[in-house]
């Protein structure tokens, strides 16, 4: 017998709308989120990036690539820090539960906040 979480079907079309949307970082799902969040550039790409990993861990690394605003070049070390400081002004403005840490993994988009970056995206599907 497969067990199935009452939330998974619904959870899942969002993560396929999002994924959809989303492909290569979508303008106007960046738009629509930093607007509706107040949410700089970094902080809006990081967003929709965790969003679109559905439920995925995403690496500090990975989630400060291709940012719209670069500070030049950055090692490693310097993208983590970055990473962590958007994490932390994400997590003041969006409340600590939207967005999870996986130790040695990345950080990770709680099906809280999947939902309400796809919201925020609705009007564009």
């Amino acid at each position: 017998m497969e067990v199935v979480c009452p939330n998974c079907e619904r959870l899942q079309s969002r993560v396929d709308a999002l994924e959809h949307l989303l492909g290569d970082m979508d303008q106007r799902a960046l738009k629509a989120v930093r607007m509706r969040f107040d949410l700089s550039p970094n902080e809006g790409h990081a967003l929709v990036k965790l969003a679109a990993a559905a439920g995925k861990p995403v690496g500090s690394v990975d989630l400060v690539r291709g940012r719209p605003i670069q500070y030049g070049n950055m090692d490693e070390e310097t993208m983590d820090r970055l990473a962590k400081v958007t994490v932390a002004h994400l997590r003041d403005r969006l409340g600590s539960h939207m967005i999870k840490t996986m130790w040695g993994k990345g950080y990770v988009a709680t099906p809280v906040c999947i939902d309400a970056v796809a919201d925020a995206c609705k009007h564009i599907l």
